[in-house]
């Protein structure tokens, strides 16, 4: 679970950041949820921008394979 957090976290960051051009950091969003399909769900903590104040949540998705983890946050264009 830890793995996938911080996976998820980074994820996260690598979405964000190219809109909100400020740093954040993992405590500034949680983990909301993992489905039993490996969907995800996280909750920013902070402001980043008018368009991602703090509540809003984004949805995500993980793989395991051959002891790899891949994770993905979706936003919406």
């Amino acid at each position: 679970r830890i793995s996938l957090t911080f996976s998820l976290k980074e994820s996260l960051f690598k979405a964000l950041y190219p809109q909100v051009l400020q740093h954040f950091y993992f405590q500034d969003a949680e983990l909301l949820s993992v489905d039993v399909d490996n969907k995800v769900r996280m909750r920013l903590l902070i402001d980043l921008h008018a368009d991602w104040p703090a509540g809003s949540e984004l949805e995500g998705q993980f793989a395991e394979f051959d002891g790899y983890l891949l994770s993905l946050i979706s936003i919406a264009r």
